[in-house]
């Protein structure tokens, strides 16, 4: 049996954010100005600049490890 990583996409709370989270999609504010790009990773610095921009939720990418067994059915 294998473990694969999987990357699933999902909005998480700012206040939930930590240093190793990276965004799955460019975030923009309210009226479409780009905030951060798809790929970045959510540093203490970068999350506090959102929440002081009224951010509340960011798309992230989160680690999923599955199971696979191989040849056996």
């Amino acid at each position: 049996m294998e473990e694969e990583q999987r990357m699933k996409k999902e909005r998480i709370p700012i206040d939930k954010c930590d240093g190793s989270m990276v965004l799955s999609e460019d975030l923009y504010n309210d009226v479409g100005l780009l905030l951060l790009t798809k790929g970045t990773r959510l540093t203490q610095d970068k999350v506090s600049v959102l929440v002081r921009r009224g951010v509340t939720c960011v798309p992230v990418e989160v680690e999923q490890l599955q199971s696979m067994q191989i040849g056996a059915q």
